[in-house]
């Protein structure tokens, strides 16, 4: 007859449930002790071999590298990657760390200096004075002679295995893009004794691409293992303690990157400017895919300026302000899309006059198109007028002409609007026509992008994702949606007006593609004097348009803006920007297979 083994019950209340919990008998406990021990050691086991991969991984990691080439490792430097990104999904390295090495003069280990002094002149050049000097100190340890060599040099110093001559690894950061978008990507340096972001994107995440801490060994043991806390505490704590640099995930397309610097070269070498610039942004998602200039420099080598003229300057960027200023008028009702006036070539404000840029008259019946086809300053003070001056106020900083866009670059600035928020007249005619308020071009950038986006704002952002790897997931980086400053409707009627401008007018009719509608509006503009005033032959051109113009909502389509600072040989951008603009046009259309927005069976005049 089998025995039944008697178990005797006791309750148990944990947090609100009741159960019943087995006693142990005598004779159970020593094979529950072995158990027991046998879980502790695996415990402990799982922690040493945690700490040894996870925690310390990178450091043996080091070690052992340092051991197979012959070095030591002189700093450790922990700094995460910066990528571009391909239209594909591939990524292009554009900062990274990199190894260099230094060479060390050990006295206590050498024992023939001149000997010592022949073998390594047949690898690397040095001061002979200098190495003298050094091997004269007696017991000297440690005195840097040479303090960066090549790879291959490093490599037959470490064959020769020469007595006091000792190879110490460095790292520092590397751009192996040289010059492309040095002025986004930015560059480091040393703030005292510590590697910090100075410029670009190395200084606007500069907190998340290098190492903020030390790593907590028991506090991660704990944080995985143990503690009260739930799930999402435990990752909170995680995160904290690893202090994990991050790398970054750039929106900038490196072939249109590379496309759109090339194009501002040419521009700036015919036409001798002070340099040119613009920016490429996806105006849905506010995505900046190219932010270029004409005079960038290798970020491995000379960085000779500190500034991102798209972001850090003001600039009176002229005609390329009324296409807002008119969508403004309809949007508050203050004009209808009847809107008509006698052009006389000239307007008379108080004391002041304001022409036309040819200062001629086109008659009677002058209509809203003509205004922006042809570019009439008269007409825009017309308009400009019926608004008045608060709501002109309203609608500039509605658009955020005088407001951070938020871009994640450093030094970003607002744009001035003092002259205008006079109320004066004078000021705010001239602001019509892009004369006296002077935003900076990212900022205009986003205000045009309502006319492809349904009227809606959006932060533009060269970064969408941080990737720190081991426990920590990759981050999206979020984007906030602005205020939807024109009406679906206003947006697209001033959209048909800016493609017409392309399609009919005599200028640009050659430029017009059958298949994909572009809508723009050049600029001129009279650069201001440092000590006041305005320049009477120096200038400023913009050029700014998106395509295809009609794309419907979540279709791919494309902003641009680009500029040039004092141009020689040329009066007016029609014809210093006109053909980078329509070339980069081709070259995006092309590049991304953009979807046709007009039904046309002809093929594009695309090269």
């Amino acid at each position: 007859m089998a025995v039944r083994r008697k178990v005797s019950k006791k309750k148990s209340h944990l947090r609100g449930f009741s159960f019943a919990i087995p006693t142990i008998q005598n004779k159970d406990k020593p094979i529950i002790f072995l158990f027991g021990i046998f879980a502790l050691c695996s415990v402990v086991l799982v922690h040493r071999l945690y700490v040894l991969q996870v925690v310390q991984g990178a450091a043996h990691a080091q070690t052992v590298s340092s051991q197979y080439k012959g070095v030591y490792a002189a700093n450790d430097f922990a700094r995460g990657n910066i990528y571009f990104t391909y239209k594909d999904g591939n990524r292009l390295l554009v900062a990274t760390n990199k190894d260099y090495y230094s060479v060390i003069i050990n006295n206590k280990n050498m024992t023939n200096p001149v000997s010592v002094a022949s073998q390594l002149s047949d690898v690397v050049e040095f001061d002979q004075k200098r190495f003298n000097a050094i091997a004269a100190k007696k017991n000297d340890p440690y005195e840097i002679l040479l303090k960066r060599i090549t790879d291959s040099q490093a490599d037959k110093l470490r064959a020769l295995r020469l007595p006091g001559v000792e190879l110490h690894v460095n790292q520092e950061r590397y751009y192996p893009a040289d010059d492309l978008a040095s002025n986004v990507i930015g560059f480091v340096s040393f703030k005292g004794d510590e590697l910090q972001g100075t410029y670009g994107l190395e200084k606007y995440y500069d907190n998340i691409l290098r190492r903020d801490g030390e790593l907590d060994r028991q506090s991660i043991f704990m944080s995985l293992f143990g503690g009260t806390g739930d799930v999402t505490e435990n990752e909170t704590s995680i995160e904290k303690n690893i202090a994990k640099e991050g790398s970054l995930v750039a929106t900038i397309e490196p072939n249109v990157q590379d496309y759109f610097e090339k194009q501002l070269d040419v521009i700036n070498t015919k036409y001798k400017g002070l340099y040119s610039a613009g920016i490429i942004m996806d105006p849905d998602s506010g995505q900046v895919i190219s932010m270029a200039v004409s005079d960038n420099f290798n970020l491995n080598g000379n960085t000779k300026h500190f500034r991102n003229y798209l972001i850090e300057d003001r600039r009176e960027l002229g005609s390329i302000m009324k296409p807002l200023t008119v969508a403004a008028a309809l949007e508050s009702d203050s004009i209808s899309t009847d809107f008509s006036y006698n052009d006389t070539g000239a307007v008379t404000i108080g004391r002041y006059t304001v022409n036309n840029f040819d200062r001629r008259g086109r008659g009677p019946y002058t209509t809203l198109q003509t205004v922006l086809t042809q570019s009439l300053n008269t007409g825009m003070v017309k308009i400009a007028t019926a608004m008045g001056a608060d709501l002109f106020i309203d609608y500039v900083e509605r658009l955020g002409l005088d407001s951070e866009t938020g871009i994640d670059l450093p030094f970003e600035v607002f744009g001035s609007t003092e002259n205008v928020k006079t109320r004066g007249p004078i000021e705010v005619a001239n602001a019509s026509f892009g004369q006296g308020i002077a935003p900076t071009p990212i900022e205009m950038v986003r205000a045009w992008s309502a006319f492809a986006n349904e009227g809606k704002l959006k932060t533009p952002h060269v970064v969408d994702m941080i990737e720190y790897g081991d426990l920590i997931p990759a981050k999206n980086v979020p984007i906030d949606l602005q205020e939807q400053v024109f009406s679906a409707d206003t947006a697209q009627t001033v959209t048909q007006y800016l493609t017409n401008t392309v399609d009919d007018s005599a200028t640009f009719k050659p430029y017009s593609l059958n298949q994909h509608s572009v809508a723009i509006k050049s600029g001129t503009a009279q650069l201001t004097k440092r000590t006041g005033g305005y320049y009477d032959d120096k200038f400023l051109h913009s050029f700014t348009g998106y395509f295809p113009a009609n794309a419907k909502p979540g279709e791919q389509q494309y902003i641009i803006l680009l500029y040039i600072v004092d141009p020689k040989g040329a009066r007016y951008s029609s014809t210093t920007l006109k053909d980078g603009f329509f070339n980069t046009v081709k070259y995006l259309i092309n590049y991304y297979d953009l979807k046709p927005d007009r039904n046309l069976s002809a093929l594009d005049n695309i090269e």
